[in-house]
């Protein structure tokens, strides 16, 4: 979007203060909203595991692509002493009932 005064930009000059900080995209946001629209029309949180149920190659990629990026990339914590952690995702090959292989989850 332009803003024109005299031929003039006046969208970037000092003292225009802007978005709010905080302040979503209206694309990003529209995006979100239309995403949840869909999620919902598909049953929420019980049709989407009956989803996953019925097509392992989307559990897996649930598994592989969305979930991890839900989980912490960075844990802050206090403590005294010394800590040690360890975390491992594994992804195992099975064989499904007529003997094709799939990563299972």
């Amino acid at each position: 979007m332009k803003s024109v005064k005299n031929g003039e930009n006046t969208l970037f000059l000092s003292g225009n203060p802007g978005r709010e900080k905080g302040c979503r995209n209206k694309l990003t946001r529209r995006a979100k909203d239309n995403i949840n629209a869909v999620y919902d029309g598909m049953g929420s949180v019980k049709g989407h595991i009956a989803f996953l149920e019925k097509h392992p190659k989307a559990k897996e990629d649930f598994y592989s692509n969305v979930y991890p990026r839900l989980l912490p990339m960075d844990v802050n914590t206090e403590h005294s002493g010394s800590t040690k952690v360890a975390m491992t995702i594994r992804v195992v090959q099975l064989e499904d009932k007529n003997g094709n292989g799939y990563s299972g989850i």
